[in-house]
């Protein structure tokens, strides 16, 4: 868009844009001095009139679509927080029945070590027992 078409002026006005030399002191192009400022009355019909239409157009469907974005953004969101939410819970429940599994094993071994020690006694009666069954034996021959 060139100057002309964002906003009107009148004829006996001029706008356009001071490179730094002319701000310095240099001659401007023209015989008139050139505005790099707007009036009052040039932005408000600016306002009017661009700055509503650009909003229409750009500014609203921009944040409707931002809004969908967002609302799509949640809704995947949430998906994967709940599916986390049941892998963690898979998780959890691996590793209790893997607890559960450890106890009844060490229920398991522990019993077997009473087992084992009951074995044990009982045989080192009975080798006890045979030892005197010998002796008498032996008393007996003799």
């Amino acid at each position: 868009m060139s100057a002309n078409d964002d906003f009107s002026l009148h004829d006996d006005e001029e706008l356009s844009l001071h490179d730094d030399a002319s701000l310095a002191g240099s001659v401007p192009a023209t015989n008139k001095e050139r505005r790099t400022t707007l009036s009052p009355h040039h932005i408000s019909s600016w306002e009017q009139s661009d700055i509503k239409g650009d909003f229409k157009k750009d500014v609203i469907p921009f944040s409707e679509n931002l809004k969908e974005t967002f609302k799509f953004f949640e809704k995947r969101f949430i998906a994967e927080v709940k599916e986390m939410k049941d892998i963690f819970k898979q998780m959890e429940d691996g590793v209790e029945q893997c607890s559960v599994a450890k106890k009844c094993f060490e229920i398991e071994k522990t019993q077997l070590l009473i087992n084992n020690d009951r074995l044990l006694e009982e045989n080192i009666s009975c080798d006890m027992m045979c030892t005197y069954l010998r002796s008498l034996n032996e008393v007996d021959t003799c």
